[in-house]
């Protein structure tokens, strides 16, 4: 029998919250879950993703367990608009001509974050933060 090794904080999932702004001052904040890694897997990870915009596409994907509180305004093809906020992916009913199973709505709803300009960089931001379990500086080039 094989006996594993796990630490109390060293656990499968992490729930981050995930908060984007746009240029209007608006904010949203939603709870995403990721995949949690040794700090060895984490690195090997963190390599594989950094290179292209496809590649962090990738790991995003790959990485999101379940995503909670996103709130979504839907348009039917009359203009009527009515809003749905979806409580946990992991348990959301189907929504006709958009997802059947939750994990199509993951699917979509991770698709959709990925290409909105205001949730894009705080999501792969947190997926850094889950993989490395350390915050992002700004390492922009400065004048000196």
């Amino acid at each position: 029998m094989t006996v594993r090794l796990n630490l109390k904080l060293q656990t499968p999932t992490i729930e981050l919250k995930v908060q984007a702004k746009d240029p209007s001052g608006a904010t949203d904040t939603i709870l995403v879950g990721f995949k949690r890694y040794s700090f060895s897997e984490a690195q090997e990870k963190f390599e594989a993703s950094k290179d292209s915009s496809e590649l962090i596409d990738a790991a995003v994907k790959q990485e999101i367990v379940y995503i909670k509180q996103m709130k979504l305004q839907l348009e039917d093809e009359n203009g009527k608009t009515k809003e749905l906020v979806v409580a946990d992916t992991r348990t959301q009913k189907p929504v006709e001509s958009l997802w059947g199973e939750p994990e199509e709505c993951l699917s979509v709803l991770v698709d959709a974050l990925l290409d909105s300009a205001p949730y894009r960089g705080s999501l792969i931001e947190a997926m850094f933060q889950a993989l490395l379990n350390m915050k992002l500086e700004d390492n922009s080039a400065k004048n000196s």
